[in-house]
């Protein structure tokens, strides 16, 4: 396929709130182009705009060869395993060959050469990378990416008004986001997984602080990232409704709801780990009734005090 992609679906929200099991959802879905894991172009964008440097960004896709463009993509995580292969720590290390074509993924950025702005590069990404993979992807033109960057990418997607682009903000419960993301960073820090410092980084009391003023960006924003392009899901709703919750998904986003929706998968086949630290077999409740392991006193109290407008606006408790 070597066509203009006629949808985008973009998906953001704060890390560790669902992201990964949605993506997971979208994997068999018909007609999806789909970026596998959290990526990172759209917020790369956003940094720019927010700078007044958006040509500096394109000019970067014109200007620098094929294979120095496409080491930095890993190194900055622009697009998601270019090198061929996902890993995952939990519930196990775990390795998945994407029989990515590297040499084909190169042949299509060709093209950035003479894009000129910023949706023209998305759509040769997008391309690029739907060519890369064995995939069969010619009768598909949606494209779906998820990015864990509190809605910085809606943004982003809206200044340059991205054609047809539908967007989910997916929200959960603070307490339990940063209690998993504590703990996956204790994963990361104990493992060999190879991935960027961003997400490896020990959340100590700075750290801590700094994921917690993170929420602030979506408080503030709040009625601009959720507008009539966005729809706003609680991972909650999705966990104890999931149909339902996947049904009002497709009607917004424009896509015809089957039941691989409700099926987590990877590359087709049958995927119960995403950033979960238990084995899954499909969209559970029992996530609900999780108890919070590795927070300690200080720290709840700190989300208590200082995201007490968003825990009170969504109702969310301890």
């Amino acid at each position: 396929m070597s066509k203009s992609i006629d949808k985008t679906i973009i998906v953001s929200g704060p890390k560790r709130s669902g992201g990964t099991l949605l993506t997971r959802l979208f994997d068999s879905q018909p007609g999806i182009i789909h970026f596998i894991d959290e990526a990172f172009f759209w917020e790369h964008v956003y940094n720019y705009q927010e700078r007044g440097q958006e040509s500096l960004f394109i000019d970067a896709f014109k200007h620098f060869g094929r294979d120095d463009l496409m080491e930095s993509f890993i190194d900055r995580d622009i697009l998601p395993w270019l090198g061929g292969v996902i890993r995952g720590i939990a519930p196990v290390k775990y390795e998945v060959d994407l029989h990515f074509k590297k040499e084909v993924f190169l042949d299509h950025l060709a093209g950035l050469k003479r894009c000129t702005s910023i949706p023209e590069i998305w759509n040769c990404l997008v391309n690029a990378y739907a060519h890369s993979f064995p995939t069969d992807y010619s009768e598909r033109d949606t494209a779906y990416m998820f990015i864990g960057d509190m809605g910085r990418s809606i943004l982003s997607t809206k200044k340059v008004n991205l054609k047809n682009c539908r967007c989910i903000f997916f929200i959960r419960n603070p307490y339990h986001a940063l209690d998993s993301l504590k703990k996956a960073r204790m994963f990361s820090r104990d493992s060999l997984l190879d991935r960027t410092n961003r997400k490896s980084k020990t959340l100590h009391p700075i750290n801590f602080a700094e994921v917690i003023k993170d929420y602030y960006f979506f408080w503030n924003n709040r009625s601009e990232i959720v507008d009539e392009r966005t729809v706003l899901i609680r991972f909650e709703d999705l966990v104890a409704e999931p149909e339902k919750t996947m049904r009002d998904i497709a009607d917004h986003v424009g896509i015809e709801f089957t039941d691989n929706l409700l099926k987590p998968t990877l590359c087709g086949q049958p995927h119960g780990y995403g950033s979960s630290f238990e084995q899954l077999t499909g969209v559970g409740r029992s996530v609900l009734s999780r108890k919070i392991q590795v927070l300690n006193e200080s720290e709840i109290s700190f989300i208590g005090k200082h995201l007490k407008p968003i825990l009170d606006y969504f109702d969310y408790k301890m």
